[in-house]
């Protein structure tokens, strides 16, 4: 069984000794929708699209709040149950 996670990670730019902040947003059966998420998150908010080194679309937004500013990078990953 296909299993595919849209994954939100969180990289602070003041602690880069700091691990990431990674979250699961949601799962879905396929491929196909969890792209269609990254679509829309593409579409409404303010995100560059690139593809990273393991050639998975990947989009990247800026955060600046105050008290912690890095990126926030999303994108989907899938993995094969058996």
């Amino acid at each position: 069984m296909l299993k595919v996670a849209l994954i939100i990670v969180f990289v602070s730019s003041a602690s880069t000794s700091i691990n990431p902040d990674v979250s699961i947003a949601s799962f879905y059966d396929d491929m196909k929708n969890c792209q269609i998420e990254l679509d829309n998150i593409k579409k409404n908010l303010n995100v560059t699209e690139f593809l990273n080194k393991n050639n998975i679309r990947t989009l990247k937004m800026q955060s600046r709040e105050a008290h912690q500013e890095g990126f926030i990078y999303f994108s989907c990953h899938s993995k094969t149950n058996n």
